[in-house]
């Protein structure tokens, strides 16, 4: 699973809560991929806009539950 970072598979994770925040953490960075991916192909800037947002409170969601890698690591590369 990229972008994580966990030691483990994280299915065999669990924390205090059990193994679901580990699960949901998982599934939230699925379902940030598919953002992105939509945000490439979006049909114009208004929804491309609405999904960027989306991805960002998705963000907020992922850190926390502990997701570590950065909201916009293309930014990055550019420099």
């Amino acid at each position: 699973m990229r972008g994580t970072r966990m030691d483990a598979d994280a299915s065999t994770v669990s924390g205090p809560l059990g193994p679901g925040p580990a699960r949901q953490l998982e599934r939230c960075v699925d379902l940030r991929s598919r953002i992105r991916q939509e945000r490439r192909i979006a049909v114009s800037p208004a929804v491309e806009r609405a999904l960027e947002l989306s991805e960002m409170h998705l963000f907020l969601a992922l850190s926390y539950l502990g997701y570590t890698d950065e909201l916009c690591p293309e930014e990055d590369e550019e420099t």
